[in-house]
C-alpha cells in the first residue's frame, strides 16, 4: 500500500532512515534526528510536497519525498528527491513504482525538474537513478566529512514535465483532488 505519510509517521519512517545515517555515508547526517524533529520535517511540507510511504500490513518499508531544491523564487519549479528503502525490499520494484507516483504528483502540481543528489561512493542509488532516466550533470568532489573521509556528491536530473515552455503556477499538493491522488498512489502500489 502507498499513501501520503503524514506527522504520527515520523517514527515508523525513522526506522527506515536512521541505519542510513547510523551505518552508511548515504546521508551526511552524523546522528540521526529524534522522532519529533522527523515530524517537523513532515510537517514543514505536508500538503506543499509529496512524502510517499511504501507500507505492508501497517509496516513501513520506505518512502520516497520531495523538497525545494533551492529557496531562490527562480528555483521554485525544480525539487529534489529523496528515496530510502528497507533492505527487504530493495531492487523489488518498490522504489521504481515510489519514484512513478512522486513524479505523477510532481508533475501534476506542475514541477518541471528532479534533481537526486548521490553522495559518494554510492554505486546502487547511481545505477537505479540511472535506470529510471536522471542523467548525470556532475560531480562535487571533497564537499563532506564523515565517517574519517572527505565525500562528494553527484548530481542527477530528471525533466518531470519536458520541455522548455515557460512554466505554470504551482499548486500546492492539498490543492489537488484527494481521489486523484488515492488513485495515483493506489494505481503504482
Amino acid at each position: 500500500m502507498f499513501r501520503l505519510a503524514e506527522k504520527k509517521d515520523a517514527s515508523a519512517l525513522l526506522a527506515v532512515y536512521a541505519p542510513y545515517v547510523e551505518n552508511t555515508v548515504v546521508s551526511f547526517e552524523y546522528t540521526p534526528p529524534t522522532a519529533e524533529e522527523f515530524a517537523a520535517r513532515i510537517a514543514e511540507l505536508e500538503g506543499h510536497l509529496p512524502w510517499i510511504i511504501a507500507e505492508h500490513q501497517g509496516k513501513v518499508l520506505g518512502y520516497v519525498c520531495a523538497h525545494p531544491y533551492a529557496s531562490r523564487e527562480a528555483y521554485q519549479w525544480s525539487i529534489e528527491t529523496s528515496i530510502y528503502l528497507s533492505p527487504e525490499v530493495q531492487r523489488l520494484g518498490v522504489g521504481r513504482r515510489l519514484y512513478d507516483a512522486l513524479f505523477e504528483l510532481l508533475a501534476l502540481q506542475g514541477y518541471t525538474d528532479a534533481w537526486a543528489i548521490i553522495s559518494q561512493p554510492n554505486p546502487g542509488s547511481e545505477a537505479f537513478h540511472k535506470a529510471y532516466g536522471f542523467a548525470f550533470c556532475g560531480e562535487l568532489a571533497h564537499i563532506g566529512y564523515k565517517q574519517g573521509q572527505w565525500l562528494g556528491v553527484t548530481n542527477w536530473h530528471k525533466s518531470v514535465i519536458p520541455g522548455d515552455a515557460p512554466p505554470q503556477p504551482l499548486r500546492r499538493l492539498g490543492e489537488l483532488n484527494p481521489a486523484q491522488i488515492s488513485g495515483i498512489l493506489a494505481w503504482h502500489a
